[in-house]
C-alpha cells in the first residue's frame, strides 16, 4: 500500500467523508484512516448474534462507543460513515442568531448557505412523506396545538431514500450504490438494514472511492508527528488477528475523528507523545453536549406507538428558549430489552437539544493520560429547567406524565449523542484551536473538520452544520493548494 499521500483524512463521518470526497475530486491522492469497520446492512448489531458488534472497546470493533465521564456520558459511532450510520437522519439549518456570538466573524448563516446547499445536493433531505400515518407524529402535532405551539410544529428534513417502501433501487442518486425505499423499521439509530438511510458510505465516500481515494477501515490513529513540511500519521491496524503498528505520510492532514477523537489525538500528540509542537491553549475547551436531554411521555391519550417509522418524524421549536423537542422511536426488539422502562405503546420518547453554555473541558489526566471531561450543568441549568417545564406542559396537555432519564432526575447527569467543541474555531489562537477555515493555529498543513470545531452549541441536530463546515474546510485546502 502507498505510504505517501497528498492528504490523509482521519475519520469518515460528517467531516471526514465530506473532506475526503472533495479533496480527491480536486485531484489529490487521499487516504482515509477509519478506526471502525465497513458495515454491510445485515452486520448491524440487531441482525448480528455477535455481542461484540454493539460496542467499540479495546477488544471489540462494534458500532457504538460509550464514554463514561463524571457528569456527562457521550455516545459516538464507529465505522466507515461515522455518525451517519446511526444518527436519526435529521438535517436542520440552525437559526441565524446561533452564529451571532462565539463564532469567527467570517462565519455567518449567509456565508454557510452555499455549503449547506452542497450537502443537501448530496444527501437529498426531505420530510417523511408518510408522517401523518404515524400515531407519534399526530400526537406531537396535537401536543403542539394544545400548548399553543402549532406554528412551531414542523416535519424536519430527513436524509432518507423514500422511494417505494421496501423496494430496491440499483442507484437512486447516481453514486453507484443500491438502496431500498424506507420500510418504517424504526432502526435508524441501530443501523439501517435495508440501506434506506442516506448514510455517508453510500454517497460522499462512494464518490471519493470512485475517484481514487483509498479507505483503510480498522485503522485507529494513535498520534501525528510533524517532520519538516510533512506529517506522519501513526496508526494501529486492527484488521489483523494481532494488531500491527503502521504509518502514512502527507503534507496535509485533516482530523475528522469526531469531537472526542480529534481532540484526544491532538492532546496526546502535544502533551503525551510530544510529536507535535505547541498548539492553542484553548485545546480541549468549549465542550458542549448540544443541550441533549431525553424524556418519555407515558399514559398519554390517544394511545401511541413509537416502534414503526423513522426514529424522528416531527419537532416542536421553542425559539424564545433556544431549544427543540423531537419525537423518538426505537425498533420493538430494543424496546423489549429496556425492561419495561420504555413501554411499546401509550408512550412517546422525546429527544431535546438546546443551546447550553458550551463550557466543558476535555483534558488528559492520570499516569495513563486518559481523556476526561470536566463539565457542570450549573451554567446551563436555565436551559434544562425550561426544557423540563415545557415537557411537563406537553404531558399535561395529553393527559399523561413526563419521565426523565433517572441519571438526570436523580443525579443531574446527562447523556449526549451530539458532542461539540474541543478544537473550536475562533479569530485568534487565544480563543480557538483552528481559524474560520479549519486550519490549526501554528501547524501549517494540519486541519480539523468535524464537530470539535463548532465553537458553541447549535440547539438543533448538528450533522448538517458539521458537513457544511467540512465543505468549507475542504474548499480552503483546495484553494491553498
Amino acid at each position: 500500500m502507498r505510504v505517501h499521500y497528498d492528504a490523509v483524512v482521519v475519520g469518515s463521518g460528517f467531516g471526514g467523508a465530506v473532506a475526503a470526497c472533495r479533496l480527491v475530486q480536486a485531484g489529490m491522492r487521499v487516504c482515509i484512516l477509519e478506526r471502525g469497520r465497513w458495515w454491510s446492512p445485515q452486520e448491524f448489531p440487531l441482525h448480528n448474534d455477535d455481542p461484540r458488534a454493539w460496542l467499540w472497546t479495546g477488544w471489540s470493533t462494534g458500532l457504538y462507543q460509550y464514554h463514561y465521564f463524571e457528569d456527562m456520558d457521550v455516545v459516538v459511532a464507529s465505522g466507515v460513515g461515522g455518525g451517519s450510520l446511526v444518527y436519526a437522519n435529521v438535517l436542520i439549518v440552525p437559526p441565524a442568531d446561533v452564529f451571532a456570538t462565539g463564532w469567527p466573524a467570517a462565519i455567518t448563516l449567509s456565508v454557510l448557505a452555499p455549503y449547506y446547499q452542497r450537502v443537501r445536493e448530496m444527501l437529498h433531505p426531505m420530510p417523511y412523506p408518510r408522517a401523518w400515518s404515524r400515531t407519534k407524529t399526530r400526537v406531537m402535532y396535537q401536543a403542539a396545538e394544545l400548548t399553543g405551539r402549532r406554528e412551531n410544529f414542523k416535519l424536519p428534513d430527513l436524509g432518507v431514500y423514500w422511494g417505494q417502501p421496501g423496494v430496491p433501487h440499483p442507484d437512486p442518486y447516481g453514486f453507484g450504490t443500491s438502496q431500498t425505499g424506507c420500510a418504517d423499521l424504526a432502526e435508524c439509530v441501530t443501523g439501517c438494514p435495508i440501506r434506506a438511510k442516506n448514510s455517508l458510505d453510500l454517497n460522499y465516500i462512494a464518490l471519493a472511492l470512485r475517484n481514487g481515494a483509498e479507505c483503510r477501515p480498522l485503522h485507529e490513529v494513535v498520534t501525528i508527528a510533524r517532520e519538516g513540511n510533512e506529517f506522519t500519521v501513526y496508526y494501529l491496524d486492527r484488521s489483523r488477528p494481532v494488531p500491527e503498528e503502521g504509518k502514512v505520510c502527507a503534507s496535509r492532514v485533516v482530523l475528522a475523528a469526531g469531537t472526542l477523537g480529534s481532540t484526544e489525538i491532538l492532546l496526546k500528540a502535544v502533551y503525551k507523545y510530544r510529536t507535535l509542537g505547541p498548539v492553542s491553549p484553548a485545546l480541549g475547551r468549549g465542550f458542549s453536549g448540544n443541550g441533549d436531554i431525553q424524556a418519555t411521555l407515558i399514559g398519554i391519550a390517544p394511545e401511541v406507538s413509537f416502534t414503526t417509522g423513522p426514529t424522528i418524524t416531527a419537532s416542536i421549536n421553542y425559539p424564545e428558549e433556544h431549544f427543540l423537542i423531537e419525537d423518538g422511536g426505537l425498533p420493538p426488539v430494543v424496546t423489549l430489552k429496556l425492561n419495561g422502562w420504555l413501554p411499546s405503546f401509550n408512550a412517546l420518547p422525546l429527544l431535546m437539544m438546546g443551546r447550553d453554555a458550551a463550557d466543558g473541558l476535555l483534558r488528559l489526566t492520570g499516569r495513563r493520560q486518559k481523556l476526561t471531561l470536566e463539565w457542570s450543568y450549573t451554567n446551563s441549568l436555565p436551559l434544562f429547567k425550561a426544557m423540563e417545564r415545557c415537557v411537563q406542559e406537553l404531558a399535561a396537555a395529553l393527559g399523561g406524565q413526563a419521565v426523565f432519564m433517572p441519571a438526570w432526575s436523580l443525579a443531574r447527569k446527562l447523556i449526549t449523542v451530539h458532542p461539540l467543541g474541543g478544537c473550536r474555531m475562533a479569530d485568534s489562537p487565544q480563543y480557538g484551536v483552528v481559524d474560520d477555515g479549519g486550519a490549526v493555529y501554528g501547524q501549517p498543513g494540519l486541519y480539523v473538520a468535524d464537530g470539535s470545531i463548532v465553537p458553541t452549541s447549535l440547539g438543533v441536530n448538528p450533522a448538517l452544520t458539521i458537513a457544511a463546515l467540512a465543505e468549507r474546510v475542504a474548499e480552503r485546502i483546495i484553494r491553498e493548494g
